[in-house]
């Protein structure tokens, strides 16, 4: 039982100095990249920084572009349709037949 006690707290005490090796890595590697931030976000062609918010394609959003009209909308989105039409009419192997 005393070795068991002693072998956990060994396992125990290597893992808290990983942790604190990890942390100091994280923390080298945050400082020295701190200086690209802004100069990478200047670079950034896409503001939207949250994922799965959406895109702004035919809105009134970017002011070099003007938005789509309702008509140009649906005339867009009929379009894409035939693309999904076309792609059901396409037999795709599955994965598992290959």
């Amino acid at each position: 039982m005393h070795i068991e006690n002693e072998s956990s707290i060994i396992f125990s005490k290597k893992a808290q100095s990983r942790r604190r090796a990890r942390r100091s890595l994280d923390d080298e590697v945050n400082k020295t990249l701190a200086n690209l931030k802004s100069p990478l976000l200047e670079l950034n062609k896409c503001p939207d920084l949250i994922v799965d918010r959406g895109h702004y394609f035919g809105t009134s959003y970017f002011a070099e572009e003007p938005p789509l009209s309702d008509d140009d909308k649906r005339a867009l989105m009929n379009f894409l349709s035939l693309f999904n039409e076309a792609i059901s009419l396409v037999d795709i192997p599955s994965c598992s037949s290959l």
